[in-house]
């Protein structure tokens, strides 16, 4: 069957058919397929968009009559970015289960899919966009040139941002995965000389300096490519047009990302001790407010495993301002309470602190959990020392190793006590100074930044010699409303400072030829305080700090960084001031209401799903709950509470629901 209503275009006035977004590429076309049974329609359409380019590529246009013989193209070609489809064809129906063949039988999920009809009562468009995956409906009638020019660059510019997410996700896998096998030859090499030269502590000395050496380049290595990952995940989440199915996918690279950057971060901390390059950051804070902060951390979770929290010593309203290293502090508490919960299945956890005299604080964190060995007990902070029958329950092994160094850095000693089958209690003891000035209310609520407030306008060049940390930084502040150049080196980036004069300046650290801190000096040197330097880096040992702020740079971002980072920078550097929009606080998780079903799984599917689980394998755990959904509802509910935990990266939670059907 044929369409009764041709294609057309209405007159307007003439529509760019050059769109440039990025750099320019000669290397390839995009591939277009046209599946419509009309011959005018492609040669009307062909015709349209014969000198379109978008990021300086041309269209290449495949062309088929028939659903049947879109197949056979589609199996040829596997990177066809987008498609004009037909509905009425060989059958009524043709077009719509071609879009299921492509998404269903051929995994493509990256293609473009424009359905286009002259009968829309054949295909009502709620019904179609509902039921089918595609990416835009529309009317022959309505399809004027300039629709044509907005449905298609909108087309590629999605198509190329999944992709190029894609690309990254995969190229960060064999990074890890290459960085992974040099470090465990590294250690291996390492242990074998370790026990050649156990009594030459001049040589361990040194091996180890090598390992920290060695820990902080390929840190870097790593946070830079995890950069473009939560940069660009940030820059999706922020596209108005995306479907839940889209933004719940963005959310779980978000939350993998930040999970991945946590144990490199414990890596590099260990490696900075080692070092002997853990310095003290002491600022203003009142330790009332951080405790009831860290409390609300931590009592959802304990909710969810059924467990009591509590917090003593800290009194409603009271305040406690002091002066001392807060963020050394909160990562000491927050390591010591998610152990505590991570090994208690039942009773609960305390968290007291007690005021002294002499400005002293004492801290406990006690538990009723399965308890530690007196022997466990020997090494317990020692790096990389783990109870063999707790690897299961995860981490790198060195939380524990760390909470110890940064105790003994802010003057305090940790000590533990602990009882098999009882609990265990870690307590220590620190000195904080009063605070030394007035400390503001914190601002709990969290708020997305829209834009620039009316009134303030922002010119800015950003600087880096890779294309993709330059693209993402761009895109991060021309999202709201910033006047971007771009530099692709320290030299240019010079002599577009002298020809635009910006407000700020964004420099990369790691550049070939001139690397940041010579191009800050050079700017600064002649501009002085009129343009503002900003230093992005993925090196964030103290001693390159040191090194940027003695290159005159008025703030540091690290890398990976958040796009809420950048804008945060950028107003205390500017004194500017932003457009917010209220983001809603997430619910109370289903998980802390979620009713145990009475279900008897067969032994082999739990073991592997709880392996999984400890390996943090998601897509070999998904694939595992589609086979438990077929032991009926209840599996069904079971299935969907454990996704839900996914969602969140709660594996600890994942595995307590296993042990308790187990």
């Amino acid at each position: 069957m044929q369409d009764t209503d041709e294609l057309q275009f209405i007159d307007e006035d003439e529509s760019p058919k050059k769109v440039e977004t990025g750099p320019l590429s000669e290397d390839q076309k995009w591939k277009m397929i046209i599946v419509d049974d009309e011959d005018a329609v492609h040669k009307i359409t062909e015709l349209v968009l014969k000198d379109f380019t978008f990021n300086g590529k041309k269209l290449e246009f495949i062309n088929a009559y028939s659903a049947e013989e879109a197949k056979a193209l589609m199996d040829k070609n596997s990177d066809i970015a987008l498609m004009f489809l037909d509905v009425v064809m060989e059958s009524d129906d043709a077009g719509l289960l071609f879009v299921k063949y492509v998404r269903e039988t051929l995994k493509d999920n990256l293609i473009r899919i424009i359905l286009r009809t002259g009968q829309p009562g054949a295909a009502p468009e709620i019904e179609v966009a509902q039921k089918y995956d595609i990416n835009d409906y529309k009317q022959k009638t309505e399809l004027t040139t300039q629709k044509m020019y907005t449905v298609v660059i909108s087309s590629l510019r999605s198509y190329q941002n999944i992709k190029q997410l894609d690309d990254i996700r995969n190229n960060l896998e064999k990074i890890v995965e290459l960085r992974s096998a040099e470090l465990r030859k590294i250690n291996d090499d390492l242990k074998v000389e370790v026990e050649e030269r156990k009594r030459a502590e001049h040589d361990a000395e040194a091996a180890n300096q090598s390992k920290s050496i060695f820990l902080a380049n390929m840190s870097h290595e790593i946070r830079t490519p995890m950069n473009a990952i939560i940069g660009y995940a940030e820059i999706l989440k922020r596209d108005k047009q995306l479907n839940s199915e889209q933004f719940s996918a963005i959310n779980t690279i978000e939350r993998s990302s930040n999970h991945l950057l946590t144990l490199i971060n414990d890596i590099l901390d260990i490696s900075k001790i080692e070092a002997g390059r853990m310095e003290l950051k002491t600022n203003d804070f009142n330790l009332a407010d951080f405790a009831r902060e860290i409390s609300q951390m931590f009592l959802p979770r304990c909710e969810e495993k059924a467990l009591t929290w509590q917090i003593e010593g800290i009194e409603e309203g009271c305040r406690l301002p002091v002066n001392g290293d807060e963020a050394k502090l909160k990562q000491v508490l927050i390591n010591l309470i998610g152990n505590a919960l991570k090994f208690t299945e039942t009773g609960g956890v305390i968290l007291r602190i007690t005021t002294e005299e002499d400005d002293y604080y004492f801290f406990e964190i006690t538990d009723t959990g399965e308890g530690i060995s007196p022997e466990s007990l020997k090494t317990i902070f020692e790096p990389f020392k783990q109870d063999e029958q707790k690897y299961h329950k995860g981490g790198t092994g060195l939380g524990l190793a760390i909470c110890d160094k940064h105790v003994e850095l802010m003057g305090g000693k940790l000590g533990v006590q602990s009882t098999l089958d009882k609990g265990s209690r870690f307590f220590f003891r620190l000195k904080f100074a009063p605070a030394l000035g007035d400390i503001k209310s914190r601002v709990t609520e969290k708020r997305k930044v829209l834009g620039l407030e009316e009134g303030y306008k922002v010119k800015a060049v950003v600087v880096d010699d890779v294309d993709l940390d330059r693209e993402l930084m761009t895109k991060s502040l021309e999202d709201i409303g910033v006047e971007v150049v771009a530099a692709t080196n320290g030299a240019d980036a010079i002599d577009k400072t002298r020809e635009q004069i910006p407000n700020i300046v964004f420099v990369d650290y790691r550049m070939e030829q001139m690397d940041g801190i010579e191009t800050i000096s050079r700017i600064k040197n002649e501009f002085g305080d009129k343009v503002k330097a900003i230093i992005v880096s993925a090196s964030v040992f103290d001693h390159h700090l040191k090194q940027f702020n003695d290159s005159g740079c008025d703030g540091v971002i690290s890398k990976p960084f958040h796009v809420e980072d950048v804008y945060k920078c950028m107003a205390k550097t500017l004194n500017i001031k932003y457009k917010y929009a209220k983001i809603d606080e997430p619910q109370s998780t289903a998980a802390s209401k979620f009713e145990m079903p009475e279900i008897t799984i067969p032994g082999d599917l739990l073991a592997r799903m709880n392996k999984a689980a400890e390996f943090n394998e998601i897509t070999e755990l998904e694939n595992l709950l589609i086979e438990l959904e077929t032991l009926g509802p209840e599996a069904v509910a079971l299935a969907d509470h454990i996704r839900a935990l996914a969602k969140q990266y709660d594996m600890d939670g994942i595995l307590d629901v296993f042990k308790k059907l187990g």
